[in-house]
């Protein structure tokens, strides 16, 4: 007889044989199929995905939940914990989803971690390579979890740098890192049904705080399909604009993660303008899901950035919430983990294994605790090294290194089969399944890591073992462990009543918490012979011969594992479940894992067998039924004949007979209550050699029904039966693994034999107990025994100010044998108006019969209203943002958080806020039922004049009826607090920097404006940080616009609210709108640009523009006096003063004004005469808190005068004189103006010193006008402006006389030439009014001539003297020869030369005397001569042409 017992992470019993399990290689006969190939999903779920999903632990709603208010939306991808997007590279999806995405999120919540950095991140594929065959097939993230629960995972910094590092092949090498995976763990994972409203309700308390009141809630994974992603979210609505997924598709072949969810995204389904749940839109009679057009998920892809909004997009819950066959999720469910925030492993084993194919081996560890053992008593099997990762060499690769892997498993829970620090028998086992002898393997080497108390290595004494071929290789090692385990500390139970509700919560001690808890539910197995059941009674037809199954019911009620079922699913592959399935094939996993987390009995689970050639059989009566296979192997045709036999009182029996099954396919023997703890695999598992006709027999070894224990230590439920020390075994596992075993006797002290088996309540129109309702109670009642009760009486009681009991006393009449009796309106009780929501109604219940009373409860629950204001929606047509001018619809959500309907409702809005106008502040609501949303609209107007930014406050008010009310201020921003860097300077804020160096603002391509912040240029590993603290109000959203131009995935923009990265960006990011959501109180918020220390990239900086904060007014007792207020003289002042959660006193003044009224909140002030004086007064508005306390606050009125301008005296000044200079004196002036009667022009018009530049006209004229305007400062509106004359005097006329040529030798003279005489004469060597020739030297000198009039307007003339040169030029007569053209360029004619025949001689001289060539030349027949002088440079030339009889000369001058 054998005892078997299991841990969360244990495959027990396994024989030693070499047939044990099969390769993992033979899951797909085509790698290249459809199913192994899709890109960017995954193939389709298996049936076993299916099947383990349905018994995975689901989620249920707590009591104290079921009327527990939600926000309207929630968005956990903001959240710190959430990771930035990944795009997977592969078929990984599921692990983006489970691991990168939902793991990293639990685990970084619970240890308060960022995860934006690979140090808090974890990879896709250390769990995705365990499962992928090596070659990338697609597995589950269930698969993964079982990965994570037991093994855990590496960080993607420990990985090695990337979620994907290493590609889809490798297995990660090193103890070291192994050990590190093991601190990182889940605990469980469990499903959310999606097939009804309160499902779905459990996935939103799931997301909004973990169904345990967490500040932060959590994520979720799903299946499912779609093809393209082109909707939005229509105008006018929340999230306008965002992508959504009204409608999805099938197959459900690939992960999402669900972040978040909102309530009032809208899709038109029907086209009718109109957005609703509460109407049937499909017409199918009924309102349900498909019939929803508000509300969605938020869902986050593992596609690239350009997927939807960044990565993310919405699901409507309409979609979301379908059947399968509808195009829902897969399954209809939603899938969530349990993180632990600390593992710390006891005791491990550190190992290094040599082997050429690792698909063929599988690693498991076990212990005895008797000393010297030579084979474990139990044995701890894992998800990894498992028959896994392909025909590969260990780590992956093609080296002979490659061959060989150290590794780390957490073996912690042996311990809980040995007592601390008794001496026990450690086993490491690894089992060849190599038939056909094509690889071998080593154990290089095998050590005990002892952790309980600092490190301890226990090496195993046989190193370099060779592994076994074809069969089990066994080590073994002895070792003393000193641990503290966890123990239960409850020594009893306290006793229960048969028919009634009972509950106890658990107790442990010792350890490391949190505990977890489950049943230990034993069952003892024995083999025997027994000849095969032939039975053929009743044939059973499958849905499908290939993973298909029959229904049947059977003829009792057969007790499993605490439960009890008389409808069994009779599976095609060798298995009954107890749930119906209907889900197609997707995702192979473990065929082990399968059973471990599947409810069923399997004589012979086998995925490889099919009924098509085959039979399945059923007979049965109320004292044993049995089911019988006739199954065909797929692909061989072989025979597998099997039955199982069920009876009453809980015990199996399994036989075998004619099988023949190929030794590469696998098979599993046992049973398992699907909660991957108490699940039985018998040793005859994959044994290929039967004993014929062999007959095994499993019997439960605990008898209590209709009992369970949650995972916190809840044991509860209903016994059905007398129980007298019947045996509940507990099993409780601490964080770090350790876990122990505790039995406690269950006794129920008595029996109600008339039980309350039906209540029906009918309260106004429905069965919903609400204020102010008379309702009654219809009871069935029932006797639970084979005799006849002589009943007489019941009665109900309860004390309660809210309840009055109306009808208490039932007569009864004997019950036959059996016999439940329902009596119509038995009871009957009153409801107060007045009753909180919620309240319970525990009614205590006593039935009187002749020989004894059966006391019980009914538990009710009273509803009534709650009403409140979930938030509000703006629209006005443009941005939605209130700007001075607009006219906007506000929508205030009225919310119903009570269970009782509302009707009747009036909202009315109210506030007295300068520049806003109410236009429509009052509106009805017919009804609002209970945990619902109705919309108040309203309108109000902001004045065009009103300030840029300030902040209205409205009352909202909200009555339904005499007894149910609500009043909440609301708080809305006009202009928003807007920092888009338009001032141009850091000012607007009070910004904070550091860093390397600080932010800019720049023009360069702002999102809008002209303006933009900049970060600063820094060096590699430094960063350029800005910041801004502020006091947000209420909870609101940050919104800005960010644009990114770095290094991808190395330089980041970080944005940060209190430190907290919620959001980073690097690569080529143009200009992308963000928004977050922002709680109420002070926050710092941060924008960071960050470098690594690589190269650069792009421009390396980030930009930001267009910041809208959330709301930041204190939302407490305030007085305000106002702004300053600005009067002209003579005017007076009235304050716009606002009262918040206070009360006025008093107006007082520093001035000499008086003021309308002293006591009123709205008040004139008329300044005095020393007001005008000082030019302001200060007033002061005090107010008197709730509190008693006063607050005051201040203004200051400034009196403005009219404005003073005086443009100058009038001024005469000569038109020589190109401009004006001008200095006007002004006070009190907005700003003023220059304007001229002339035409011409100021150098800056509106500046009181400036210049003008008169115009020919002014000139002309001789004069112009000009005016200095000043313009008033408001309120003042009366200019003032001066004028001054400038007139423009004429200049004299001044000539100067020519003056002949004058030899560098002659003497000084005077210059007399310039006239009118009296003006000034300078020049080169002029002196004085003298020129002197020598000093001058030869050449020619410009001299100038100025004359100044009377009115001192002068001019200037000027004239040239010439020099030459006279030495060396003989005595020449007059200049008597005449020379044409003179000047001229070069070319001259010598005319009216005398009639000769002679030649003449002609010498040529320069202007110092010296000769500069001779020639002869004969005048022609016009007594004329040409003479080339084009090759002397300009200047003045004496010509001298001697003849026999007479002498002639000339002077030349060349000029070009």
């Amino acid at each position: 007889m054998k005892i078997f017992f299991v841990s969360s992470i244990f495959a027990i019993t396994v024989l030693f044989t070499a047939n044990t399990v099969t390769p993992q290689s033979n899951r797909f006969t085509d790698e290249n199929s459809s199913e192994s190939a899709a890109v960017k999903s995954m193939p389709f779920l298996s049936q076993q995905d299916s099947l383990h999903q349905l018994n995975i632990p689901r989620l249920t709603l707590p009591k104290d939940y079921y009327n527990q208010p939600l926000p309207e939306c929630v968005d956990n991808s903001q959240q710190p914990f959430f990771r930035p997007i990944l795009n997977q590279t592969g078929v990984e999806c599921s692990q983006v989803m489970g691991i990168a995405y939902t793991f990293t999120y639990e685990i970084n919540r619970l240890r308060n971690l960022p995860s934006d950095i690979p140090e808090n991140q974890y990879p896709t594929h250390f769990a995705f390579n365990w499962g992928n065959q090596g070659v990338g097939a697609a597995c589950s993230f269930f698969d993964s979890w079982d990965i994570m629960r037991a093994v855990g995972t590496p960080t993607i910094s420990e990985y090695g740098g990337t979620a994907t590092f290493g590609g889809e092949r490798r297995w990660i090498n090193g103890y070291d890192l192994y050990y590190s995976a093991m601190k990182n763990r889940i605990w469980e994972y469990y499903s959310i049904s999606l097939k009804d409203e309160e499902g779905l309700l459990i996935l939103k308390h799931w997301i909004n705080d973990h169904l345990d009141g967490s500040e932060t809630g959590g994520i979720a994974s799903i299946y499912c399909a779609y093809s393209t992603l082109n909707d939005q979210l229509p105008a006018g609505t929340p999230e306008a604009g965002k992508f959504v997924i009204p409608e999805l598709e099938n197959p459900s072949n690939h992960a999402v993660c669900i972040v978040g969810y909102h309530d009032s995204i809208r899709w038109d389904y029907n086209n009718d303008g109109q957005f609703t749940n509460h109407l049937d839109i499909n017409n199918d009679g009924v309102v349900d899901f498909k019939d929803w057009e508000i509300g969605g998920v938020k869902i986050a892809n593992s596609y690239p950035l350009t997927w939807g909004d960044f990565g993310f997009a919405y699901l409507t819950y309409n979609a979301l919430c379908r059947k399968m066959a509808e195009n829902g999720v897969w399954n209809q469910c939603a899938n969530v983990v349990s993180a632990k925030a600390n593992t710390d492993p006891k005791i491990t084993y550190k190992i290094t294994l040599t082997h050429d194919k690792r698909s063929n081996i599988k690693v498991m560890a076990g212990i005895s605790s008797q000393p010297g053992a030579t084979e474990p008593e139990h044995i701890l099997g894992f998800p990894v090294f498992n028959y896994q990762g392909g025909p590969f060499y260990m780590q992956g690769g093609t080296s002979e290194e490659d061959k060989t892997l150290e590794f780390g498993l957490d073996v912690t829970p042996l311990l809980g089969f040995t007592e601390p620090g008794a001496l026990a028998t450690f086993f490491l086992m690894i089992d060849e399944d190599d038939p056909g002898n094509s690889s071998t393997g080593i154990v290089n080497s095998w050590s005990l890591m002892d952790y309980t108390n600092g490190l301890t290595e226990i090496p195993n004494s046989q190193p370099n073992l060779p592994m076994v071929e074809n069969g089990m290789t066994v080590l073994a090692l002895e070792a003393a462990i000193g641990f503290v385990p966890p123990l239960v500390a409850d020594e009893t139970l306290p006793p229960a009543t048969v028919y009634e509700p009972y509950e106890h919560q658990m107790t442990g001690v010792q350890g490391t918490e949190p505990y977890r808890w489950w049943l230990n539910q034993i069952y003892e197995y024995s083999y025997s012979t027994h000849d095969f059941p032939e039975i053929t009674a009743e044939e059973l037809f499958p849905n499908e011969t290939n993973s298909g199954y029959a229904i049947k019911q059977i003829d009792f009620d057969f007790p499993f594992f605490g439960s009890t079922y008389n409808t069994f699913y009779i599976h095609t592959d060798g298995y009954l479940m107890f749930e119906e399935n209907e889900m197609p094939w997707i995702f192979v996993i473990d065929d082990l894992n399968l059973m471990k987390n599947l409810r069923c009995i399997a004589p012979y689970m086998a995925k490889i067998l099919t009924a098509e050639g085959g039979n399945m059989w059923y007979e049965g009566d109320a004292g044993k039924a049995t089911f019988r296979w006739k199954a065909i192997e797929n692909g061989t045709g072989n025979e597998v004949n099997f039955a199982v036999s069920l009876y009453p009182s809980g015990k199996l029996e399994f036989f075998y007979g004619d099988i023949d099954f190929a030794p590469w396919n696998k098979w599993y023997a046992g049973i398992s209550n699907g909660d991957g703890y108490n699940a039985l695999v018998l040793d005859i598992s994959n044994n290929l050699n039967l004993d014929p006709n062999l007959m095994a027999i499993l019997e439960p070894q605990f008898d209590y029904t209709g009992m369970s224990l949650s995972r916190e230590g809840f044991f509860q439920g209903t016994p059905s039966e007398m129980y007298d020390q019947a045996p509940v075994s507990f099993y409780l596992q601490d964080s770090d693994g350790l876990c122990s075993i505790k039995t406690l006797p269950f006794t129920t002290d008595k029996t109600n034999n008339i039980v309350i088996s039906k209540v029906e309540v009918a309260a106004g129109n429905d069965s919903i107990i609400e204020f102010d309702e008379n309702v009654s109670l219809t009871v069935e009642l029932k006797n639970m025994t084979n005799d006849t009760i002589h009943a007489e009486l019941m009665n109900i009681a309860l004390t309660s100010g809210f309840i009055s009991l109306t009808d208490s006393t039932l007569g009864l009449t004997p019950f036959n044998p059996g016999e439940a009796k329902t009596f119509p309106d038995a009871f009957g009780f009153s409801v107060a108006a007045n009753v909180p929501d919620n309240y319970p109604l525990d009614f205590t219940t006593k039935v009187v019969t002749a020989t004894e009373n059966y006391d019980s409860h009914i538990c009710l629950e009273a509803f009534s209203p709650v009403l409140s204001v979930a938030g509000y929606s703006l629209m006005d047509g443009n941005n939605n943002y209130p700007e001075p001018g607009d006219e906007i619809t506000l929508s205030v959500h009225v919310k119903n958080d009570g269970g009782a309907r509302a009707d009747g409702i009036f909202v009315s809005l109210q506030g007295s806020n300068p520049g806003v106008q109410i236009i429509h502040g009052e509106t009805s609501i017919t009804t609002i039922a209970g945990y619902q949303v109705q919309d108040a609209i309203f309108t109000f107007v902001i004045d065009s004049l009103a300030q840029e930014a300030f902040t209205i406050l409205f009352n909202v008010e909200i009555q339904a009826g005499s007894a149910f009310s609500a009043e909440k201020i609301i708080v809305i921003d006009v202009g928003k607090l807007l920092e888009n860097a338009e001032t141009g300077t850091f000012k607007r804020l009070n910004w904070q920097f550091s860093g390397e160096a600080p932010w800019q603002i720049e023009t360069g391509s702002p999102f809008e404006g002209a303006f933009c912040f900049r970060s600063g240029a820094i060096d590699h590993n430094r960063f350029s940080e800005m910041h801004v603290t502020l006091n947000v109000v209420s909870d609101g959203e940050i919104r800005f616009f960010s644009r990114v131009s770095s290094q991808q995935d190395a330089d980041y923009l970080y944005f940060a609210i209190d430190g907290i990265t919620t959001g980073l960006w690097s690569g080529e990011a143009g200009w992308a709108d963000h928004v977050f959501p922002v709680k109420a109180g002070q926050k710092t918020f941060s924008w960071k640009y960050a470098k690594d220390f690589t190269i650069a990239g792009g421009d390396d900086c980030a930009w930001l523009d267009y910041i809208v904060f959330p709301p930041c007014t204190e939302e407490k007792p305030a007085v305000t006096a106002g702004a300053d207020i600005d009067v002209c003289t003579g005017q007076s002042a009235q304050p716009a003063a606002n009262v918040f959660m206070a009360e006025p006193i008093i107006w007082t003044t520093n001035g000499d004004g008086t003021f309308s009224s002293t006591s009123s909140q709205s008040t004139v002030y008329t300044p005095g005469g020393q007001d005008m004086t000082n030019g302001s007064a200060e007033l002061t508005f005090e107010a008197l808190c709730p509190a008693g306390d006063t607050l005051a606050d201040n203004l200051t009125v400034f009196i403005h005068h009219l404005p003073f301008v005086f443009a100058g005296n009038d001024t005469a000044i000569c038109v020589s004189q190109k401009n004006i200079p001008l200095s006007g004196i002004v006070q009190d002036v907005s700003f003023v103006l220059w304007i001229s009667t002339g035409d011409g022009y100021f150098e800056n018009p509106d500046a009181t010193a400036t210049q003008y530049f008169p115009g020919q006209d002014d000139i002309m004229r001789g004069n112009a006008l000009l005016t200095l305007v000043g313009f008033p400062i408001s309120p003042c509106e009366t200019g003032m402006n001066h004028s001054m004359l400038v007139t423009l005097l004429p200049l004299p006329t001044v000539t100067f006389d020519t003056i002949a040529t004058i030899c560098n030798t002659a003497q000084p003279f005077k210059l007399t030439q310039g006239q009118p005489a009296g003006g000034v004469y300078s020049g080169p060597s002029v002196t004085e009014g003298w020129f002197h020739p020598g000093q001058a030297g030869v050449g020619n000198h410009l001299v100038s001539y100025v004359y100044t009039n009377s009115s001192g307007c002068s001019d200037t003339a000027f004239r040239e003297i010439t020099v030459t040169d006279c030495t060396g030029i003989e005595t020449i007569p007059e200049n008597n020869l005449l020379i044409s053209p003179n000047p001229g360029k070069g070319i001259f004619v010598l005319k009216d030369l005398p009639v000769s025949d002679e030649k003449y001689q002609l010498k040529i001289f320069n202007s110092t005397g010296n000769q500069l060539f001779t020639n002869t030349v004969k005048p022609d027949n016009q007594q004329c001569a040409p003479i080339d002088l084009s090759h002397y440079p300009d200047g003045v030339y004496w010509v001298k042409l001697v003849g026999s009889k007479k002498v002639l000369a000339g002077k030349i001058v060349i000029c070009r």
